[in-house]
């Protein structure tokens, strides 16, 4: 394979970059693929972009350049039926140990815009799918607008934050949201309302195969010190109550109203209960930690374990909030 020196690192060539791609998806895919504007990397290790911090291979993954090269990348694969996985901030996932087939998607700096469409007591915000949920909350709070407290230090970006409708008990992303611009499969634009997002409790009802590109969200003007006080505060639950100093999904089980998933996990006695390295958190039980070499094999088995547990003990089925992707 022919390699260069760039900058003090060894890069793939063109001629690598095409013939890895050829090997994945065939001859005329692979250079039609090579040739679109973005970075490739080939056979790319996805645990570094999860927050779990676990996860196999992917064949390939794309960081497009553009929009119009994003669109490019979704004809070719429905044209030769390519599947295409879009990951966001990496939270909220695991990523099983072989890893995804296909090309996963990274939406980078094309897809971080954060424009202020209209200001005053109402501001409309115009937001790329790339940005992260912890911009918008600092940029919001030193605007003076509220909406966005309830976000503080919830790992996600916009697009997974919206496909997910993120939130905590103190609010939605749903809540701030107007519309979304999204890519079809076929690669079209198409805007959605709020309606036909169907968002609900950690889930929505986006159309299938549509990557979101876009978010235009609705803030109000608040009380700027008050605006600091409840995200500090919120802030300061987050870290008495989460597990911050290890690799996590966040909370692993939806809650089954009107019970929370922790308190029946805790109820069960499985807190610091370990397979492996993954642990159920000592602190927070709907968290799953990764003690420093956890596999996806070992997550999916104390998940496994836990369902069981809490359904012996109170005939509940715990339902997973973490998505849970690729090959075993």
């Amino acid at each position: 394979m022919q390699k260069e020196k760039a900058g003090g690192m060894t890069r793939q060539t063109p001629t690598a970059l095409t013939a890895k791609l050829q090997e994945h998806f065939g001859e005329v895919t692979g250079r039609a693929l090579a040739e679109l504007p973005g970075r490739w990397k080939v056979d790319q290790p996805l645990h570094p972009y999860t927050s779990f911090r676990i996860g196999g291979v992917a064949d390939a993954l794309f960081i497009p350049a553009s929009v119009e090269s994003l669109q490019a990348l979704l004809r070719i694969a429905l044209r030769s039926g390519i599947p295409l996985f879009p990951l966001g901030n990496g939270s909220n996932l695991l990523v099983k140990d072989k890893g995804i087939r296909g090309i996963v998607i990274l939406l980078g700096q094309a897809f971080r815009l954060l424009q202020v469409e209209t200001g005053g007591e109402e501001a409309i915000w115009r937001v790329g799918a790339g940005v992260r949920l912890a911009r918008l909350v600092h940029q919001a709070r030193e605007a003076g607008l509220t909406g966005l407290e309830f976000a503080v230090g919830i790992p996600a970006s916009v697009g997974g934050a919206l496909k997910m409708n993120a939130g905590t008990p103190h609010g939605t992303f749903g809540d701030v949201v107007l519309s979304a611009t999204v890519l079809e499969s076929n690669g079209e634009k198409r805007k959605l309302t709020l309606p036909e997002m169907g968002l609900a409790y950690r889930t929505s009802s986006l159309p299938a195969g549509c990557i979101v590109i876009e978010v235009q969200l609705r803030l109000r003007r608040g009380d700027r010190h008050l605006i600091y006080q409840q995200i500090a505060a919120l802030d300061q639950r987050r870290r008495e109550t989460q597990p911050l100093a290890f690799p996590s999904a966040g909370c692993i089980f939806r809650n089954p109203f009107p019970w929370r998933a922790g308190q029946l996990i805790d109820g069960a006695g499985l807190k610091g209960f370990r397979i492996g390295d993954a642990q159920v958190s000592t602190q927070h039980a709907n968290f799953i930690v990764n003690l420093g070499q956890a596999t996806a094999r070992e997550v999916l088995a104390l998940i496994d374990h836990i369902k069981n547990e809490v359904y012996r003990r109170y005939r509940l089925t715990l339902e997973e909030e973490v998505q849970i992707v690729g090959e075993e």
